[in-house]
């Protein structure tokens, strides 16, 4: 197909460097490069120069994690591949029955920790470094990993829909021992180990009192993104507007030697979602016969479908629309960026490059990203579930540091039980095994939370519940994984119910030019994008959650979404009385607008902790309901339309009375959930 503006082959411009700002200085600028310390360390998390570099030989990353040990290697076979039960299990148990801990990860040196997550409450965290006799580090686990605990606040502790995050250095000289004393506890722990005889100084108390002043320089990189792009002085700076119509392209590049050091994008105009999942993003270096970048437009930022603002390191969407990406991408001879279009929807691009002219590290490797989607793919399959190939890449050394995933769920039952799987230069079990994809991505419990801190972010999720778009991101940086052959990402894509969804990766990694890479060049023509699913509201009805409460004799009442629970909500909310007593009573105001005689019916939940109830009507009785039900599975299909009866009823505020009744032997509580009320007109 004919192209519609002509590939642009130009000398950048150079821009004042005050666009570009220098925030952390002394910064090292490759992984082997001198000592490595707890300050090392942390300037590599903000300044992304350092994934560029090459791993040194016997470099290695894995995740110890509490995945279920029912998967394993028998015979160079793994059996079991998707057993599930991935909590409560440790690399050993110590200690006697009083006083037991339990050994989450241990690792022999040299090498650093980069990050605990947990989805777990209580009990403490140990870390112990180079064998001694007490921990260099003993805290409660659930304050340190949500950020309650100096110097470890936000944004290397924190918490995130539920998830626990600690992304901090523990460097170790001879050897590091994690522990908690929580008998069942859901962990990753991500460890890197190099050669012997790489210096390395261990943490202690009087390390990271030192290295207070590099903490908070980071601290201050890692909350405010923008300003950690470094300026070497011959800053450049290009921006093209290409046509939007199928075939149409542009491009723009740099001759020479330099690095990209972001590239931003916005995108107005007719239908945007669909330009930004229809657009193709190219980025070639050192004239290479096949991109090493080549991705749908809006998803390289790290979110879609669509505009989803959210800001991270790497990347950050603003309210306006406008999307950036900080990658650090050097080259030797050229870098080309192009962008072409396969939508013929009415819309103008602007895509903006940046870039330093600089000789890029000896050695250097090249970024890459690919993308690969499917439609249909059934969640239940005779042969269990399926491991989705992220990435397949062999034949020259690399670092993984990256993965998107967009997802569109028809139903709102959780979709993401499954495990993230590295296999990392050949080996036949993977080194990196997860628990559950939320967990993976930092969150946990299958939370439609939305969230973003500066490695990873879950930036949409329509609902109600997890039906519809998902969007999420993580970006490996401290915690990159290096290869020296090969690498294969699988994740599990595990469902709780038998449906078809669309299933979307991108994976961002440094490679060599020899590198051989799966997936390839996508075709965006066909691509679909879902829109979001319309809110279900009940016809005619008042919401439950809407009525006003004119009395209660005993227990709270508030609004409770119920996306968490399915789609068979009417508004995503009902109104949530706890009463705790026999007796208890509530009034809730119910406004007729006309004069008449009124059919009434209404929703409640039912479910295995909620009581039996009268319900009257000005104090008349309506209609006895018990709103126990055993199965959860059950309680997840919606409320309980019910007939209540018939009455006559002035214009004006009536009173709906609830009165707590007793509770089923089998229920645990006297709770009581109304969803909606109707009143329909009938004859009198």
């Amino acid at each position: 197909m004919a192209r519609d503006d002509a590939f642009l082959r130009i000398r950048p411009a150079r821009v004042a460097p005050a666009m570009i700002v220098l925030l952390l200085s002394g910064l090292p600028a490759r992984a082997a490069d001198g000592r490595i310390t707890v300050e090392s360390l942390l300037r590599r998390m903000a300044d992304t120069r350092w994934l560029s570099s090459p791993p040194a030989a016997g470099e290695r990353t894995v995740q110890f994690s509490s995945y279920d040990r029912a998967t394993r290697l028998e015979d160079g076979r793994i059996v079991n591949p998707f057993a599930n039960r991935d909590g409560g299990h440790y690399v050993r148990i110590e200690g006697d029955r009083d006083n037991r801990e339990y050994v989450m990860a241990e690792a022999q040196g040299p090498g650093y920790v980069s990050l605990i997550w947990t989805a777990t409450q209580g009990g403490e965290l140990r870390i112990t470094v180079d064998g001694a006799a007490t921990p260099a580090l003993a805290a409660p686990f659930t304050p340190l990993t949500e950020g309650r605990i100096a110097p470890f606040t936000a944004p290397f502790g924190h918490e995130s829909a539920m998830g626990r995050n600690l992304y901090f250095p523990f460097p170790f000289a001879k050897s590091i021992k994690i522990s908690t004393t929580v008998p069942y506890a859901c962990y990753h722990v991500a460890v890197t180990t190099f050669a012997p005889g790489t210096e390395v100084e261990s943490y202690s108390p009087d390390v990271l009192r030192r290295a207070a002043p590099a903490i908070e320089e980071v601290r201050k990189a890692l909350l405010n993104p923008e300003s950690t792009i470094l300026d070497t002085g011959r800053a450049w700076k290009d921006t093209l507007t290409p046509a939007v119509r199928a075939g149409a392209e542009a491009g723009t590049g740099q001759v020479g030697h330099g690095a990209i050091r972001s590239i931003s994008a916005n995108v107005s105009g007719e239908d945007v979602e669909e330009v930004l999942a229809k657009t193709l993003l190219t980025i070639a270096f050192d004239g290479a016969a096949e991109p090493q970048v080549a991705v749908p437009l809006g998803d390289f930022f790290g979110s879609g479908p669509g505009v989803n603002p959210f800001r991270s390191l790497i990347s950050s969407v603003r309210e306006d629309g406008t999307m950036t990406a900080r990658w650090y991408m050097p080259y030797r001879e050229s870098a080309t960026v192009k962008v072409r279009c396969f939508t013929t929807k009415a819309a103008r691009i602007t895509l903006e490059v940046q870039g330093d002219v600089e000789d890029p590290p000896p050695g250097a490797l090249t970024l890459y990203a690919r993308w690969l989607q499917r439609d249909d793919i059934p969640t239940k399959r005779e042969d269990g579930t399926l491991d989705w190939p992220c990435l397949r890449v062999s034949g020259a050394p690399g670092r993984f540091v990256g993965l998107q995933l967009n997802i569109y769920n028809p139903v709102s039952a959780w979709w993401g039980e499954g495990d993230e799987k590295v296999y990392v230069d050949g080996e036949a079990f993977p080194s990196t095994f997860g628990t559950g994809t939320e967990d993976y991505f930092g969150y946990a419990w299958c939370s439609p939370q939305l969230y973003a801190n500066a490695f990873h972010a879950q930036t949409r999720c329509d609902g109600p519940g997890n039906k519809g778009n998902s969007s999420e991101v993580r970006y490996h940086v401290l915690d990159a994984i290096p290869f020296h052959s090969s690498l294969a990402f699988d994740m599990e894509l595990w469902h709780w119910e038998a449906v078809r969804v669309q299933f979307a990766t991108l994976a961002y990694f440094y490679a060599g030019a020899a590198a051989k890479v799966e997936p390839g060049i996508p075709d965006l023509s066909t691509r679909r994008v879902h829109p979001k699913p319309p809110i279900y509201r009940e016809p005619g009805a008042l919401e439950g959650e809407a009525l006003k409460v004119r009395s209660r004799t005993a227990g709270d009442v508030s609004n409770q979404p119920t996306h968490a629970f399915g789609d068979g909500w009417s508004g995503e909310d009902q109104l949530w009385w706890r009463p705790r007593e026999d007796g208890a009573e509530l009034e809730l105001e119910l406004p007729v607008e006309r004069a008449g005689a009124y059919a009434i019916s209404a929703a409640f939940t039912m479910a295995p902790d909620y009581g039996r109830f009268e319900v009257t009507l000005d104090g008349r009785p309506l209609k006895w309901v018990d709103l126990y039900q055993p199965r959860r599975e059950d309680f997840r299909t919606g409320s309980v339309p019910m007939a209540l009866g018939t009455a006559t009823l002035d214009a004006g505020v009536h009173v709906l009375g609830v009165r707590v009744s007793g509770k089923n032997p089998e229920s645990r509580g006297y709770f009581f959930g109304l969803d909606w009320i109707k009143l329909a007109p009938t004859a009198r």
